[in-house]
C-alpha cells in the first residue's frame, strides 16, 4: 500500500503538523525505554541527544518542505525549481531533510535554495533557532562525551590499583 499525499489538500498537509505533539509522548516512552535497559547512563544521554538532534532535523525539513505548498499564486517553490515535482514523498524528505541538516549545521552549500517568500521565512528561522538548537544539542553532546572520558578514566585508574 502506497500513500499518495500529493492528492491532499494544503491544508491538510499543514494541519498534520499538529500531530507532533504527540511525539512528547513517545519521547517519555522512549526515556523509559533506555532506562530499563542495561545501558551506562552516559551512553543513554549521547542516545537521546542523537534522538532529539534527528528528530530537529525531521521536523525542520518537514516544515520545509509543506513551505513550497504555501507559495498557491505563482507555483514557484524550490521544488520545481530543484526538478523534484515528478518524483516520489519519500525523494522530497530525502531533500529536505539534507536542506534542513545543511542549513542547521551552517554549511549552506547552496544547492537548494529558498524561491518564494514562505521559503524565505522558514529559511530565516532554521538559521537563527535551528543553528542555536543545534549549537546546543552539540555542546550537550561534547559535555557527555567528556563525562564518558572521565568516567573511563576513574575505571582503568581504579582497575591499575587492583592490579
Amino acid at each position: 500500500m502506497t500513500l499518495n499525499f500529493e492528492r491532499l489538500p494544503r491544508f491538510y498537509k499543514i494541519m498534520l503538523c499538529a500531530q507532533l505533539s504527540r511525539i512528547r509522548n513517545t519521547m517519555e516512552y522512549f526515556s523509559l525505554l533506555l532506562k530499563n535497559m542495561d545501558i551506562a547512563m552516559e551512553i543513554q544521554g549521547v542516545v537521546k541527544s542523537f534522538v532529539y538532534l534527528s528528530y530537529m532535523l525531521h521536523v525542520s525539513g518537514c516544515f520545509w518542505n509543506s513551505a513550497a505548498d504555501l507559495n498557491i499564486f505563482d507555483r514557484v517553490n524550490w521544488i520545481r525549481e530543484n526538478g523534484l515535482e515528478d518524483s516520489g514523498l519519500l525523494v522530497n524528505y530525502i531533500a529536505s531533510l539534507y536542506w534542513a541538516t545543511v542549513t542547521c549545521t551552517t554549511v549552506g552549500y547552496g544547492d537548494i535554495l529558498p524561491t518564494n517568500n514562505y521559503e524565505l521565512v522558514w529559511a530565516m528561522v532554521i538559521i537563527v533557532f535551528g543553528v542555536a538548537v543545534f549549537s546546543y544539542i552539540l555542546s550537550n553532546l561534547s559535555s557527555q562525551f567528556i563525562e564518558i572520558t572521565k568516567s573511563n578514566a576513574v575505571n582503568q585508574e581504579r582497575v591499575q590499583q587492583i592490579d
